[in-house]
C-alpha cells in the first residue's frame, strides 16, 4: 500500500478521475487531499469518497513557497512505507504489481516520463485522451520509499527535486500523464482564475506567470498543441 498526498484548488472536474485513477492501481491506498481554499465541490467530492482532507490557508493566493513545502513536509505523517506527492492532474502510470518488482530491485526513487496529454475534443472525459506532447518538465519525482529517502527537496514549481538519504533511481521510467490541455473554454477560464490567485512572492520570483497568458495566447497554444500531440509510445 502506497499513501497518496494531492494538493488541490478547485479540481472538482478531474478529482473523481484522479482518485479512481490511483485505486485501481493501488487498492486499499491512502488519499490526502491537501486543499488550498477551494470555492467549488472539491472538499465535498473528496470526503464523499473517503479521502483525508488538509486544509492550508494563503490568504487565497496561489503561492509556489507554501506548495513545496506542503510537498516536501506533508508525507512524514504517513503509516505507508511509499508515499506519492502530486498535484490533482499528475497521474503516473504505475501500479501495486509494478511497484513491488522496483521494491525488490532497490529502487527507492520512482524516475518518471512526462508528457502534456491533449484533449483532440473538448470536455472532461480523462479516459478517453490517449495522446500528448513529450515534456520533460514532468519527469518528476513523486513517488519514493520514506524508509529510505530522508528528504525530497523540492525546488520551486516542484519540476526538479534532491532526495536525500538512500537513493536508488529505476531503470525503465514511468510514464507520467499530465493532465493540462483537456479544453478549450475551461483552459481560458483557469488560467484566468489562477492569474488572479498569483501571489507577490511569485511574481517577485517569475514563477507562474503563464497563468498571466492573454486569451488568444491560451487558445494559440491549446491548438498547437492539438497538432503536435501523438499516440503515447
Amino acid at each position: 500500500m502506497i499513501s497518496v498526498f494531492v494538493v488541490t484548488y478547485n479540481e472538482e472536474r478531474v478529482l473523481p478521475y484522479f482518485v479512481r485513477w490511483y485505486r485501481e492501481r493501488f487498492p486499499g491506498c491512502t488519499t490526502c487531499v491537501c486543499d488550498n481554499e477551494s470555492t467549488d465541490s472539491t472538499l465535498a467530492i473528496a470526503m464523499d469518497k473517503g479521502c483525508l482532507v488538509h486544509t492550508f490557508r494563503t490568504n487565497k493566493t496561489f503561492d509556489d513557497a507554501w506548495n513545496i513545502h506542503i510537498k516536501n513536509t506533508i508525507w512524514r505523517g504517513a503509516s505507508t512505507d511509499w508515499v506519492l506527492c502530486c498535484d490533482a492532474d499528475e497521474f503516473l502510470d504505475i501500479d501495486e504489481e509494478a511497484l513491488t518488482r522496483e521494491e525488490k530491485a532497490g529502487t527507492t526513487v520512482v524516475r518518471t516520463t512526462g508528457y502534456d496529454m491533449v484533449n483532440m475534443v473538448d470536455g472532461f472525459d480523462y479516459t478517453s485522451v490517449h495522446k500528448g506532447v513529450r515534456d520533460d518538465n514532468y519527469d518528476k519525482s513523486l513517488l519514493f520509499d520514506r524508509r529510505h529517502v530522508t528528504a525530497i527537496n523540492h525546488e520551486y514549481g516542484a519540476h526538479q527535486s534532491h532526495p536525500t538519504g538512500h537513493v536508488r533511481y529505476n531503470v525503465a521510467a514511468y510514464v507520467l500523464r499530465h493532465y493540462r490541455y483537456m479544453d478549450v473554454e475551461y483552459a481560458v477560464a483557469r488560467t484566468k482564475e489562477l492569474g488572479a490567485r498569483l501571489s507577490n512572492n511569485n511574481r517577485a520570483l517569475g514563477l507562474g506567470l503563464h497563468y498571466l497568458d492573454s486569451e488568444a495566447a491560451v487558445r494559440e497554444k491549446f491548438a498547437q498543441m492539438r497538432k503536435d500531440a501523438r499516440l503515447l509510445p
